[in-house]
C-alpha cells in the first residue's frame, strides 16, 4: 500500500533554465555565455555545490574566478536563482493530495542551497512533511546512498513509496530498493501511472 509520494524538483516541480543565469553573468564577463556555460556545467563545479562539497560562497568566488566576471554576491545570487518557473499543473496536483490526507508528500532533489532557499522553499515549504536535498545530505541523485538516506529519513518502507523523477538514471536505483517509480513526462503521463498504481486524486 502506496503511503508516501516523493517528487524530484527539477522539471517536475519546476522547470528551469541555466541559460537565464549564464546570460545574466555574461553582461559582466569578456567570455561568451557559451564559453561561461561550459566553464560552469561541463565541468564538476556545480555537481560539488549541489553535494554540498563547496558552499555557496565557494561556489561564488570560484565561479567568479574561473569565469573572469567582477559581480556582486548579491547580483550573483539573484542571477543564480532566478532561473525557475513553475510547473502550475503540477502544483495543483500536489495541492489535491495533500488536501485529501491520503499520503505524506515528500522531496528528494538534487539542488543547491540557494536555489532551494532562495528560489523554491518559500513557496512549497507548507505543501512537503520532508525534503531530501542532495546539498545537505552529501549525496546526489542518483548514487544509491541519497534513497537509502531518504529511506531512512521519511520511515517507510520501500514498497510504500512513489518516486517521482524526470530522469531515467535518477529512478534505476530506486527502483533497485523496491520503490515504486514513476518517469515524469507530462502532466497527463503523470496522472495516468498514479491512477496505475492505485493512488486516488481527488
Amino acid at each position: 500500500m502506496i503511503k508516501i509520494i516523493i517528487f524530484d524538483i527539477g522539471n517536475v516541480i519546476y522547470k528551469f533554465d541555466n541559460e537565464k543565469f549564464v546570460k545574466k553573468i555574461a553582461e559582466h564577463s569578456k567570455k561568451s555565455s557559451d564559453e561561461l556555460y561550459d566553464l560552469i556545467y561541463k565541468t564538476d563545479l556545480v555537481k560539488k555545490y549541489e553535494s554540498g562539497k563547496i558552499t555557496s560562497q565557494e561556489f561564488y568566488t570560484t565561479t567568479k574566478k574561473i569565469c573572469a566576471i567582477e559581480i556582486s554576491e548579491e547580483n550573483f545570487r539573484e542571477a543564480y536563482t532566478n532561473i525557475f518557473t513553475p510547473i502550475n499543473e503540477t502544483f495543483d496536483l500536489i495541492k489535491k493530495l495533500k488536501s485529501d490526507k491520503n499520503y505524506k508528500l515528500a522531496l528528494l532533489s538534487n539542488t543547491s542551497e540557494w536555489d532551494y532557499e532562495i528560489a523554491i522553499e518559500p513557496f512549497i515549504k507548507d505543501l512537503f512533511e520532508k525534503a531530501i536535498l542532495s546539498y545537505k545530505v552529501k549525496f546526489i541523485k542518483p548514487e544509491k546512498e541519497i534513497y537509502l538516506h531518504a529511506l531512512s529519513e521519511l520511515n517507510f518502507k520501500a514498497e510504500e513509496c512513489i518516486f517521482i523523477d524526470d530522469l531515467e538514471k535518477n529512478l534505476e536505483p530506486a527502483k533497485r530498493l523496491g520503490i515504486n517509480t514513476i518517469l515524469y513526462k507530462n502532466h497527463e503521463n503523470l496522472i495516468k501511472e498514479l491512477e496505475f498504481l492505485n493512488i486516488e486524486i481527488g
